[in-house]
């Protein structure tokens, strides 16, 4: 053999080792590997064996679920406890892994698939790490490949190992979620754990402001025993910005986006509020069915205290929580409004959050809103006066006005967004661009801005030059209410003009009537009405008298 002849076998040679197939890049011949060990690997040359990875929270972009050349490894686990599979930033490529529980690695599937990775926190180049549980005696195949896409297949060397994690939650994976019952004050902490639920982009309710999970969570799996109404409550009792996500009966572990049931990222209630962030969910269960609850954080805060977990139905919502039951507003005169009439009183308090609007653009379309809705007619009026006042310090609404229960309306003002604090006894705002030259029904939204404020009680006025076809009952003049405030019997007195067919009604701040008394027809003259309260709990009250037509209202006080 000539030395030239010599020289290229050699050449031939060296490349084809080089480039060759890994010794385990066949399923079939996945390579054992042991605990706390670096082992060098190559996925150089490697085909295409392994099923593509359903629903693998880490794979970006989602579609792209593959785990091009990859190679295999087997453990078979000598007792509980958790291990973490990983390369992160000892390979030179672009990684992907994904660990199934089966004796036979060619018959890993995602039915038996136990976790994958794409991206490891803080790993250098795109390489790999994750976590998973295992249970004695139960064979694990470990794959390991590349990201591939249209422009090709990232493969390279490094070294890979399994490392044993005893300083892990002992429910911080939803494979090894925590059995939950109910209870007052169970203490829990996520301090220390990691992220094994999904993804939930879009979801501006519940993962919005740049966080589209909830990070470091922890599992619990809660079978009821009842049917009813189950709620979740960490309000004022935790130390750090929490969210909580439920899922569907039948999730797997763990769960896809689509599984998720209720969520919640900041409570509506004070002690929920800024700058606490805490969270407080009631969630709907079916007796016999099992529910898996994830309680995470907000970006990668974690932290620890209690939360109430109680059989508990849902508060009363107010009589207006949704568009089709809006409470007419009367629309006064701006001279009727700087004497402070036309007000009526209104509450978030136990609203609920509306499916299907996204939240107003003057909040970037991210937190959590609970709205109750009014009406008013425009009477041609193309600009009209809105004044809002909140009862409690600091409280914090929104106000939009729809021309339909989906459409908002353009006005020159966009989406009005009113801020009530301490130091201000109204916040009047003047929006204009109504539909203009004719009587339209004008939708308004009040919400509360959950995310930062506390729900609470408010009071709503809307004046105009021209006032709504809504008109006072002017035929009763000198309406008193005494004794106000009243733990008995209330007297409503007035001096009738003329002859009316008369009612009174009374709401509560919810707008629900509460109590109606038909006067039928009442002559002309003095009139002087018992009203019973006894039968009313303490609190403030609408007293309404009304002939159909026309009516008027004052406040009454029950202690």
């Amino acid at each position: 053999m000539n030395r030239f002849l010599l020289v290229a076998c050699l050449i031939s040679a060296t490349y084809f080792h080089a480039f060759a197939q890994p010794a385990n890049d066949d399923c079939a011949n996945a390579i054992a590997i042991t605990l706390d060990t670096d082992v060098e690997f190559s996925t150089i040359g490697a085909t295409d064996v392994g099923p593509n990875v359903m629903g693998c929270s880490s794979f970006t972009p989602a579609e792209n679920d593959s785990i091009p050349a990859d190679i295999w490894y087997t453990y078979t686990a000598a007792e509980d406890g958790f291990l973490e599979w990983t390369n992160c930033s000892t390979a030179d490529f672009d990684s992907r892994m994904a660990v199934y529980a089966t004796d036979d690695p060619c018959m890993a599937s995602n039915d038996n698939l136990v976790n994958c990775n794409d991206d490891g926190s803080g790993c250098d180049l795109f390489t790999s790490s994750m976590l998973f549980s295992v249970t004695a005696g139960q064979a694990y195949a470990l794959r390991l490949g590349g990201f591939g896409d249209e422009e090709g297949t990232a493969s390279g060397t490094g070294t890979v190992r399994l490392i044993v994690r005893d300083d892990l939650l002992p429910n911080d994976f939803c494979a090894n979620a925590a059995t939950l019952t109910l209870g007052m004050g169970q203490q829990f902490t996520t301090v220390g754990a990691t992220t094994d639920g999904p993804n939930h982009p879009g979801n501006a309710e519940c993962f919005g402001f740049n966080s589209i999970t909830a990070g470091q969570d922890i599992w619990y799996d809660y079978t009821a025993d009842f049917t009813g109404t189950v709620r979740m409550d960490f309000c004022g009792m935790i130390t750090y910005d929490s969210r909580v996500a439920i899922y569907a009966p039948g999730s797997s572990c763990p769960p896809l986006a689509e599984d998720l049931l209720a969520c919640n990222d900041d409570g509506a209630e004070p002690d929920c509020a800024q700058p606490n962030f805490h969270s407080d969910i009631f969630f709907d269960v079916v007796n016999g069915e099992t529910y898996k609850i994830r309680v995470g954080g907000f970006g990668n805060e974690s932290g620890s205290g209690t939360f109430d977990f109680t059989a508990e139905d849902r508060p009363e919502p107010p009589a207006n929580d949704i568009c089709d039951n809006a409470i007419p507003v009367d629309v006064v005169t701006y001279e009727a409004a700087e004497n402070g009439d036309g007000f009526i009183e209104g509450t978030t308090i136990a609203a609920t959050v509306p499916d299907g609007f996204a939240p107003p653009a003057c909040t970037n379309d991210q937190g959590t809103f609970h709205s109750v809705w009014y009406s008013f007619e425009s009477a041609g009026n193309e600009e009209v006066q809105v004044s809002l006042t909140g009862t409690l310090p600091g409280s914090n609404f929104i106000v939009e006005l729809f021309s339909d229960c989906s459409t908002r309306i353009d006005t020159s003002g966009g989406n009005n967004c009113f801020f009530v604090n301490p130091d201000d006894e109204f916040i009047v705002d003047t929006i204009t661009g109504l539909p203009s030259g004719e009587n339209a029904t004008i939708l308004i939204r009040v919400m509360t801005y959950s995310t930062f404020e506390p729900t609470g009680p408010f009071a709503l006025q809307v004046a105009a030059e021209s006032p709504s076809s809504v008109s006072e009952l002017t035929s009763a003049e000198d309406m008193k209410l005494f004794p106000n405030p009243t733990n008995g019997v209330a007297n409503l007195s007035f001096n009738l003009s003329r002859t009316e067919d008369l009612v009174v009604d009374i709401y509560d701040l919810l707008g629900r009537p509460v109590s109606t008394q038909d006067l039928g027809r009442v002559n002309g003259g003095q009139q002087q009405i018992e009203l019973a309260t006894d039968q009313l709990a303490a609190g403030m009250y609408t007293v309404v008298l009304s002939n159909g037509r026309a009516q008027r209202q004052l406040k009454l006080m029950v202690r």
